[in-house]
């Protein structure tokens, strides 16, 4: 009976450490693919105001003056 016991405690320890190391791995994960999003977000916020300082101007001119090859 203590050896069943013993066995018994030893799994609940083994299933509670693995249970715990796969909650906080699952929680680190998470911290990482949130911080490469907003990089990623931040990234391509960028791109897009670097195309509109340098596109949009000429397109404006374009119009402005009619010119159809530049737009």
């Amino acid at each position: 009976m203590n050896r069943e016991k013993n066995i018994s405690v030893s799994r609940k320890l083994l299933i509670y450490f693995l249970a715990s190391a796969i909650f906080i791995s699952s929680i680190g994960l998470g911290i990482s693919f949130y911080q490469d999003y907003l990089f990623f977000r931040k990234s391509v916020n960028k791109s897009f105001s670097k195309i509109e300082s340098s596109v949009i101007p000429e397109i404006k001119k374009g119009l402005s003056k009619n010119d159809l090859s530049i737009t």
